[in-house]
């Protein structure tokens, strides 16, 4: 989604073309790219905190993994702030059309 919205400023914003919206500019492009590096750091975060807690279960012995709540609160704060960026980068755009 937030490569489509890109791709949505990016078309709408462009000079010299059909499509072209005189409100749009390229910042709006501003959510959509926090949304993307987000989105990376969501994986990042989630394949090294994972990979970190088997690590410890395997060194320990153990063969049940309990999930730390420090690693489940900061992957949904990530997927919350990556869908907020997204949502508010989709409004601003249809905010620019109305006032278009």
């Amino acid at each position: 989604m937030a490569f489509a919205g890109i791709a949505v400023v990016w078309v709408l914003g462009a000079e010299g073309t059909n499509l072209t919206v005189k409100n749009i500019d390229f910042s709006l492009m501003l959510f959509f790219i926090l949304s993307l590096a987000l989105d990376l750091l969501h994986y990042i975060i989630g394949a090294w905190g994972w990979g970190r807690l088997q690590l410890n279960a395997r060194d320990s012995g153990e063969e049940e993994i309990e999930e730390p709540k420090r690693l489940k609160g900061a992957m949904a704060k990530l997927a919350f702030l990556k869908v907020l960026f997204t949502v508010s980068g989709y409004l601003m755009i249809i905010l620019k059309l109305i006032k278009f």
